[in-house]
């Protein structure tokens, strides 16, 4: 209600809506975004429930029809063990199929630098113990898992083909991983050899049909971002071999 020269009268509701994401399970204030599975007013972790928001099943949803996050994580469930892959044979080009170019381009001259110096960059044993969804954007088109688990990784001389400093025991290591929707369709059983089409592994210098070099075209993800994360709160982030930042695809 508004009063103008003496007259009253009756003003329209002007206020906006606030769209949400639901409301914080710690303190109860709304989540304005899912970008962080932390919330902005408490500061306290959303997980483990984070991923059974309805909001996040929405998001996915909304960001690239017909993939859940089951789906989507068994998708990206090898990709740690084919990241080692190539930094051992060095065949970067065939992460172009689930890393966008600039990202895997830095990476092979980072290493390409090492050995230039007589170091190389060593990782195996793998273990992933957990994978977990920890940030969703549909506006921005991506979406982010975070792998937790023990590898074994460290420098070496190539000459001599041994670590520098002995062989070290595995370490944990926790990494939050971004991935940007292409667009393109998700190619059956996996992907393909960009020559031929044929069904062909990752981790293949050639494609087993046509004998041609290994080229993959962009997969319905493309990881754009990689980052170490710290264990614990008391504890420095521990060291990855391809931590980085490759833009949008």
């Amino acid at each position: 209600m508004a009063y103008l020269g003496g007259m009253v009268f009756e003003t329209p509701h002007t206020a906006i809506r606030l769209d949400t994401c639901g409301d914080c399970p710690r303190c109860g204030r709304p989540l304005l975004s899912l970008g962080e599975d932390t919330c902005a007013f408490c500061e306290r972790s959303l997980a483990p429930g984070f991923e059974t928001f309805p909001a996040v099943a929405s998001a996915l949803e909304s960001l690239a029809r017909g993939w859940t996050l089951e789906r989507f994580k068994a998708w990206a469930a090898p990709r740690p063990s084919q990241l080692a892959w190539a930094l051992d044979s060095g065949l970067w080009r065939n992460l172009g199929y689930f890393v966008s170019q600039s990202l895997w381009g830095g990476w092979a001259n980072r290493h390409a630098s090492l050995r230039g110096r007589r170091q190389a960059h060593h990782v195996e044993g793998i273990t992933v113990e957990r994978m977990t969804l920890c940030g969703i954007a549909p506006e921005a088109g991506w979406v982010a898992l975070r792998f937790e688990g023990t590898r074994l990784g460290f420098r070496w001389d190539p000459a001599q083909g041994w670590p520098e400093d002995g062989l070290p025991e595995p370490h944990p290591f926790r990494e939050r991983w971004t991935f940007q929707t292409t667009g393109f369709a998700e190619e059956s059983p996996g992907p393909t050899c960009g020559a031929c089409g044929a069904p062909s592994p990752l981790t293949v210098e050639r494609c087993p049909y046509c004998g041609a070099p290994a080229a993959f075209r962009p997969g319905p993800w493309l990881l754009i971002d990689l980052r170490a994360e710290r264990i614990a709160p008391t504890t420095t982030k521990g060291p990855s071999p391809f931590e980085g930042y490759g833009g949008t695809p």
